[in-house]
């Protein structure tokens, strides 16, 4: 399994998962593999140790081997069958070496390793036979372990002489060694494939180990790294880089950590551009706002000088100077109006609103009418299709909406034009309540500058309602649009 592929686990899952659950399913891997390293290296172990070690071919040479070097061990130190120390010390340094000295009579010598028939080692520590008396008191000694004592297969039953050359078939590990004081039957055997067992053993068994801890390991290091990324992120936000996105790669707890702090991210974003915007507008009403009170107060400063220093020279140029001195005035007083509602809407002091559902059919009919009064005073023509049924229900702040109604007409009686007439449409379509105003320019607005404040503060009203506001000019026809969504339909 390749590492990429290892890492692309946890991804294969839509559904949520946990941390202890991923460290679970990890854990299980980490166990199924390491399983299966062990039994390969059991399997490596069996086949090297029952498919070459045990080999003829291998076994053959190892054994020959031995056997020479007793036969110069025994011509060099002269040794006879009685030497037990000198045979024990040869035996010592061949490791896993079994040696039995026998003539008719049984077995005078054993010592070295112990395999029983089925090849399962007895014991691998010394045992020392020299004759039978002294095998059984030996076998009861804890220091030189279990003596096994019995004719070995193969050989003859006791005679006179020390062997029986002629009814002795010689093989691999049987055969007649010259020693000092005579001949006799000796049997050798190299259990050298142990060793190799058990240093496959400790091998194997280390790796597994090692295989367990290591994709253990590895885990944790993935996930203390996705905590690490996570804090260098987060870290980015403490230093103002906000356009960094948080990408979790994972659905668990630190996923939605990650997910968390992304929200948080995009919302000191939309603060940022929010304060931002809020700004730059209230530093664009501010530098509007100056020019179009400064120029009013000006001539109104200029005409109460004339006013009070008695520049005038008849009572009729009098009435005309303070008649203009009123409008100024009422223009200031406007522009304050206006001033103060937007900050009412737009100030960080705003309020909520105070909701309640009421008949739009009726509300918008009651506030059109009373404003139609007004209109027609200034001398203005009113072409008004109302089609919105009572019973049509809307979740307004009243005094809110009714702002937004002061503003357009207050608009209509200094903007429109008087040649024609006021366009006024209401209807109720699609689960909305539509209406439409739309006038003529007049000349004499076309003059004035515009702060835009009043629309400003009827679209912002709008869209605390869920509704939409629309103010467009072309071909000198200026034309307002707003859609307010019902609550419900009674009826």
């Amino acid at each position: 399994m390749s590492k990429k592929r290892f890492r692309n686990i946890f991804r294969e899952y839509d559904q949520f998962s946990s941390l202890n659950f991923k460290m679970t399913v990890a854990i299980l891997i980490a166990a199924v593999l390491a399983l299966g390293f062990f039994t390969a290296g059991m399997f490596f172990r069996s086949q090297l140790v029952n498919v070459y070690l045990k080999e003829d071919r291998v076994k053959k040479s190892v054994v020959n081997e031995r056997f020479e070097k007793f036969q110069e061990f025994i011509e060099e130190y002269n040794v006879s069958t009685s030497d037990a120390s000198l045979l024990q010390k040869w035996v010592d340094t061949e490791d896993y070496t079994q040696l039995v000295i026998s003539d008719l009579s049984g077995e005078l010598f054993t010592y070295g390793w112990l395999v029983d028939s089925t090849g399962s080692v007895v014991t691998d520590e010394i045992v020392e036979s020299e004759t039978e008396d002294q095998t059984e008191s030996l076998g009861d000694s804890e220091e030189t372990g279990t003596a096994v004592l019995g004719t070995l297969p193969g050989f003859p039953e006791a005679k006179e002489s020390n062997i029986d050359k002629e009814s002795f078939s010689e093989d691999l590990y049987n055969r007649i060694v010259k020693f000092s004081d005579g001949e006799y039957y000796v049997f050798i055997n190299v259990y050298f494939e142990y060793r190799w067992e058990r240093i496959i053993n400790i091998l194997v068994a280390v790796l597994t180990v090692l295989i367990f801890v290591l994709i253990i390991l590895w885990y944790n290091k993935a996930t203390i790294r996705r905590i690490i990324n996570l804090s260098d992120e987060v870290r980015t936000i403490k230093d103002g880089v906000l356009d960094h996105p948080f990408s979790p790669k994972y659905k668990d707890e630190i996923g939605d950590l990650a997910n968390s702090v992304d929200e948080l991210r995009k919302s000191l974003i939309d603060k940022t551009a929010s304060e931002k915007a809020a700004m730059d507008a209230n530093t664009e009403l501010i530098t509007s706002m100056s020019h179009d009170i400064r120029t009013p107060l000006t001539s109104l400063i200029g005409y109460l000088d004339i006013i009070a220093g008695g520049k005038y020279r008849s009572q009729e140029e009098l009435d005309k100077y303070i008649g203009a001195c009123k409008e100024r005035a009422t223009r200031l007083k406007d522009l304050s109006d206006k001033l103060f509602n937007y900050f009412l809407v737009f100030g960080e002091q705003e309020k909520e609103l105070d909701l309640e559902v009421v008949d739009g059919g009726v509300f918008f009919r009651q506030i059109i009418g009373e404003h139609l009064t007004e209109v027609e005073a200034y001398g203005y023509k009113i072409n008004l299709q109302y089609n919105v049924p009572d019973g049509v229900m809307i979740n307004i702040d009243v005094s809110a909406v009714m702002r937004v109604f002061d503003n357009l007409f207050s608009n209509i009686n200094k903007y429109a034009s008087d040649r024609f007439p006021v366009e006024i449409k209401a209807d109720y379509l699609l689960g909305k309540i539509k209406i439409i105003f739309q006038n003529h320019i007049s000349d004499e607005a076309k003059l004035v500058e515009s702060t835009k404040i009043g629309v400003k503060t009827c679209k912002k009203i709008c869209e605390d309602h869920g509704a939409t506001f629309k103010a467009m000019e072309e071909e000198r026809i200026y034309t307002t649009e707003i859609l307010f969504p019902v609550y419900e339909v009674q009826g």
